[in-house]
């Protein structure tokens, strides 16, 4: 595992050194069964509940951080954002609401953990899957990778396809986290900005979320409900594996 030596704060969080794996956002676990996708990911546990994880986790994933206690930090609503309206409709307070206020990757967070001191315990496994899963009549799929060689992100589109190398256990190159976590959400933004946004999200729905190191993963018409879902369907049909090196 690997986490930061002391805390690190970006835009609407604070990340915190984790003393066991795994990453947690407001206590709530990241996990696949406390995934919630509409048209953003929400995470939740019982009562308690976070909005827009993925601008967390998606920098947590290109940074190879992968433990880490994660917190919100904002304290005053913002009732021009839906997700604050939302969340104030729940009885929820500001701080669950961690996901970046003009639609980015939190590149602040980035830069935060790009000459962040790190501490590793151990090593984790690396997961994949056996043969490939589609999800979404055609919207997504993912396929084997070889051991250690992280994920092949295709994002496919009309025109052709944009694609990203990254690895989830590994501090990945810094032109390519840049590029990615200042690109708008596509609600915002032009079409090319958005395709690499999407990126992210995959890096964050499937990496981070779904936990797997060495996919290749083709994109065409998915969206959040389709990350979560073929990373569930991978797990409930028994085609995971882990491989250690």
């Amino acid at each position: 595992m690997r986490t930061v030596a002391n805390p690190v704060e970006g835009t609407e969080v604070r990340v915190e050194p984790a003393e066991s794996e795994g990453i947690t956002i407001n206590g709530v676990p990241v996990e696949l069964d406390n995934a919630v996708p509409v048209f953003r990911i929400d995470l939740r546990d019982g009562d308690r509940r976070t909005f827009i994880a993925e601008h967390v986790l998606s920098v947590l994933g290109l940074s190879g951080i992968t433990a880490a206690e994660v917190t919100g930090v904002r304290t005053e609503w913002d009732f021009a954002r839906p997700e604050h309206r939302f969340a104030y409709s729940t009885g929820s307070d500001p701080s669950t609401v961690v996901g970046h206020p003009a639609g980015l990757h939190n590149p602040v967070l980035a830069e935060a953990l790009r000459t962040a001191e790190t501490i590793e315990r151990g090593s984790e496994p690396r997961r994949s899957v056996s043969e490939p899963v589609e999800y979404g009549d055609g919207a997504i799929r993912i396929r084997p990778r070889e051991y250690g060689s992280g994920l092949l992100i295709n994002n496919h589109y009309e025109d052709g396809v944009k694609s990203f190398e990254v690895d989830p256990q590994a501090r990945d190159d810094e032109a390519t986290i840049k590029e990615i976590v200042t690109s708008t959400t596509p609600f915002l933004t032009r079409r090319q900005e958005g395709l690499t946004h999407w990126i992210g999200d995959l890096v964050s729905d499937i990496g981070v979320i779904g936990g797997f190191d060495d996919l290749v993963i083709d994109s065409y018409s998915a969206g959040h409900d389709d990350t979560i879902g073929v990373s569930r369907k991978a797990r409930d049909e028994g085609v995971v594996v882990e491989r250690s090196g």
